[in-house]
């Protein structure tokens, strides 16, 4: 499972943070938890009242983490982070974690399909 904390828009919020982004939560207690602002720097955030974003409360969004899979390609670059496959006949489909690249290849152009770690 992977959390991810958010914020509704409202006047005056810090340019440091962007309303509506779900921020993925690094570490977390039960009023507590760490993200990583726009800047790349990690701060330290209360989910109720919450300094950062001027004494309101965070969104919390728990999401199943996702299997990702590596296609091995001879004499190319892999494709990484590939989140959906199947074959069909004799083609391959396969999706991009970005949902903007889609893939279709036969059999003869990808060596292996493997299970990535840690996505």
């Amino acid at each position: 499972m992977t959390t991810y904390a958010s914020f509704d828009y409202y006047e005056g919020h810090p340019s440091y943070l962007t309303p509506g982004k779900r921020y993925e939560v690094i570490d977390e207690s039960s009023t507590v938890f760490y993200i990583n602002i726009d800047t790349g720097v990690e701060v330290y955030c209360k989910w109720r009242d919450c300094a950062h974003i001027h004494g309101r409360d965070w969104t919390r969004h728990d999401e199943p983490k996702q299997t990702r899979y590596n296609i091995q390609v001879p004499g190319k670059t892999d494709i990484e982070h590939v989140i959906d496959y199947s074959m069909d006949g004799n083609m391959l489909y396969a999706a991009g974690a970005d949902f903007e690249h889609y893939y279709h290849m036969k059999p003869g152009d990808f060596v292996a399909i493997t299970e990535m770690e840690d996505c």
